[in-house]
């Protein structure tokens, strides 16, 4: 999957870099910010997947109460997410996109509740 933000003007490409260095995101991406949101979940999806960090715990929850992401859910969100960041080339059916990008942000809110708790 490629950086949604490959269009940056050469002069502003150090900038780019800086900015997403410095803050996480940059100017640059803020014309599309939905898709680099998908990217960036995307990609932390791939890698938590990649590398096995895939244990839920809220403070205070006993470790019995911990759960993982199964397979499925990787599956869901990295084809949601990839898709959405990568929708500029997306040559399906729209409705199958939304559908795919509902899926994968269903299962992001509801394993990290604590974003809006």
């Amino acid at each position: 999957m490629k950086d949604p933000t490959n269009f940056v003007v050469p002069k502003r490409l150090e900038a780019h870099k800086k900015e997403r260095t410095e803050r996480g995101f940059s100017e640059e991406d803020w014309w599309n910010f939905d898709t680099y949101i998908a990217w960036v979940i995307a990609g932390a999806v791939e890698k938590m997947k990649a590398d096995g960090n895939t244990m839920f715990a809220y403070p205070g929850e006993p470790e019995e109460n911990w759960s993982a992401l199964t397979h499925g859910e990787y599956e869901i969100m990295a084809k949601g997410f990839s898709q959405w960041a990568d929708a500029d080339n997306y040559l399906g059916d729209a409705d199958s996109l939304y559908r795919d990008l509902e899926d994968a942000l269903e299962i992001f809110k509801n394993r990290f509740k604590s974003l809006w708790d």
